[in-house]
């Protein structure tokens, strides 16, 4: 009919190529992340806005799929953020279950505390993310000696992002 203007049969738009290996990540785009990382980019970039490493992105925007490359991949898991906090923490704070989960079978410390003390099980119970903090406690985690943790610790690690 004219006037009306047909798009041709099976085309579908192309995913936009991703201009770093952090937006990669943050999109789930793995083939993406595995083409910038084969085309010499490091799997430990860090971001010079947020200072986070592709594994601290993949545990804040639960891209599990690209959490997992990362750490096959050789991610530094004991990377820190300029607050202390590793992937664990951003997944507690995200309530990021399955991500917390594949941290956990990667042998990822998910007891470590950041810059104040607190431990992705204290930022998980801060952030209400029972389910996240149940997968934490079913790890093994616990107290072995006596903690300095209050809520008001926490309470000034918010994640705005």
């Amino acid at each position: 009919q004219p006037g009306i203007e047909e798009k041709p049969p099976n085309k579908r738009p192309k995913k936009p190529k991703c201009k770093t290996i952090h937006e990669a990540v943050k999109t789930g785009n793995i083939k993406q992340l595995d083409e910038i990382v084969t085309f010499g980019v490091s799997v430990n970039e860090v971001d010079p806005v947020y200072k986070f490493t592709p594994l601290h992105w993949a545990a804040h925007s639960g891209s599990l799929e690209c959490l997992h490359w990362l750490l096959w991949h050789g991610a530094d898991q004991t990377a820190v953020t300029v607050r202390g906090w590793t992937a664990a923490h951003l997944a507690a704070i995200r309530g990021q279950d399955a991500c917390m989960q594949a941290l956990h079978l990667n042998a990822v410390n998910l007891g470590l505390p950041d810059d104040l003390g607190c431990t992705p099980a204290h930022l998980a119970a801060t952030h209400g993310h029972s389910f996240t903090l149940q997968t934490i406690l079913r790890s093994g985690v616990g107290q072995t000696k006596k903690s300095k943790w209050s809520p008001q610790v926490c309470k000034g690690s918010l994640l705005f992002i």
